[in-house]
């Protein structure tokens, strides 16, 4: 299961560390592709003005998928080379902030 939790923090704050700052928000329902298999995500990254979720599949490195977070559902699936993926990575600070 996935948990998504909100900052508490105030964006510009200068309070440094601050304890339990995070406030559970909600959690994303049983994740499956397009032929109904469960997947199980890991190495998450919001996309899309953080409107978007983009995993890889734990036990399948080669499959990489888009999730949309206001529909609820896996809007788009990609099949990466023979090695797979290990990691996915924005290529600016705050990237997953803007729209592509």
């Amino acid at each position: 299961m996935v948990r998504v939790y909100e900052n508490k923090c105030p964006e510009n704050s200068n309070e440094g560390v601050v304890q339990n700052r995070l406030k559970y928000d909600s959690h994303l329902p049983m994740i499956k592709d397009s032929k109904g298999n469960i997947i199980e995500p890991t190495n998450l990254m919001l996309h899309n003005g953080e409107s978007n979720l983009l995993f890889i599949d734990k036990f399948d490195q080669k499959r990489m998928f888009n999730f949309d977070l206001e529909g609820g559902k896996v809007v788009s699936e990609f099949n990466t080379h023979k090695n797979g993926v290990d990691m996915i990575s924005s290529q600016t600070k705050n990237g997953q902030t803007t729209a592509s």
